[in-house]
C-alpha cells in the first residue's frame, strides 16, 4: 500500500514539473516572438517583477507564482487571464471564492470529474458549459441587473 502512496505522488510531482517547465516554455515563447529580452520584459511590466524571477518562471523552477504576476503577463501579452492561469495549473482566488459561495458550481465540477472522463473531453464540457452560462448571461443581462439594482 505505501509503495502505491509512493508511486501516486512521484506521478503527481512530475506531472507539477512538466506543467511548470511547459508554461515556463509558453512564456518564453511569447516573449521571443515579441523580441524581448528578460531586462525589456521586466522594464514593459513597470520594473515590478524582476528579470531573474521572470528567467526562473520561464525555467520551470517557480512552483506559485502569484496571481499578480500572471495576470501582469497576460495583460502585457494580450491574453486571456484563463489561458496562463491554465498553463500554470492555478485557479483565480476569485474563482475559488465564487466556488465556495456557491456550492452548486462545486457539484457540477465534481459530476463532471468524478465521471473519469478523459481530461481533454472534461475540458469541453467545462467549455461548453461556460459557453452556454456565457449566452444565457448576455440573453438575461437586462434582467439580471434589475434585479441586482433591487
Amino acid at each position: 500500500m505505501g509503495k502505491g502512496l509512493v508511486s501516486v505522488n512521484l506521478d503527481d510531482k512530475i506531472d507539477v514539473i512538466y506543467r511548470l517547465v511547459k508554461a515556463g516554455e509558453f512564456l518564453k515563447n511569447m516573449r521571443v516572438e515579441k523580441k524581448l529580452s528578460l531586462a525589456k520584459l521586466s522594464d514593459a511590466l513597470g520594473g515590478t517583477v524582476s528579470s531573474n524571477y521572470l528567467s526562473l518562471l520561464e525555467r520551470g523552477k517557480v512552483s506559485e507564482p502569484s496571481e499578480e504576476v500572471l495576470r501582469a503577463l497576460a495583460k502585457f501579452y494580450e491574453i486571456p487571464e484563463e489561458e496562463i492561469f491554465n498553463q500554470f495549473g492555478k485557479i483565480p482566488e476569485e474563482v475559488i471564492r465564487a466556488l465556495r459561495d456557491q456550492p452548486f458550481m462545486t457539484t457540477i465540477f465534481n459530476s463532471i470529474y468524478k465521471r473519469g472522463y478523459p481530461e481533454d473531453i472534461q475540458k469541453k464540457v467545462v467549455s461548453e458549459a461556460l459557453q452556454a452560462f456565457n449566452e444565457i448571461t448576455k440573453k438575461y443581462e437586462h434582467t439580471l441587473t434589475k434585479t441586482d439594482e433591487k
